[in-house]
């Protein structure tokens, strides 16, 4: 049985259990989306000399469909098909998009870091905007205890 599976020896509700259990998941889920975001900007930048800010949004765009297509299925355990769930997470997405870009920028061009730990740093942030949003917008009717 996976470890990520039953947090029943935690204290806390049920409920916060869950939390803790989809918090778990969701970091591993965007650790994954992560790792594909930042080799497409790598590749990119590296091999095509694209422009930073233009690389990360692409990288940015190629880790959600990764990112989607776990949580669904895995973090949030999404029940239904895709009509109810992928209009709001594409909203999220938008929004976590954009404050992606002009996080990064601000911290590439105003702060001076080099691209790689500007977006990590802005990673971390969008980590956190995502959670909340997706746990209480995007999959909000299907977030249910494991049994």
């Amino acid at each position: 049985q996976s470890p990520f599976r039953d947090f029943s020896g935690l204290p806390g509700s049920r409920s916060e259990r869950m939390v803790y259990r989809q918090f778990i998941r969701f970091f591993i889920s965007g650790s994954t989306a992560l790792a594909v975001h930042l080799a497409v900007l790598a590749l990119l930048v590296e091999l095509h000399a694209t422009n930073e800010t233009l690389a990360s949004g692409i990288g940015f765009l190629v880790a959600v469909v990764v990112n989607y297509t776990i949580q669904h299925r895995w973090v949030f355990e999404a029940e239904g098909n895709h009509s109810a769930h992928l209009p709001r997470y594409l909203l999220v997405t938008f929004i976590t998009f954009a404050a992606n870009l002009g996080l990064f920028w601000v911290a590439l061009n105003l702060v001076g870091l080099w691209y790689p730990v500007a977006q990590v740093l802005t990673t971390g942030f969008i980590f956190i905007l995502n959670f909340i949003l997706n746990r209480q917008f995007t999959f909000k009717s299907t977030n249910k205890p494991s049994t």
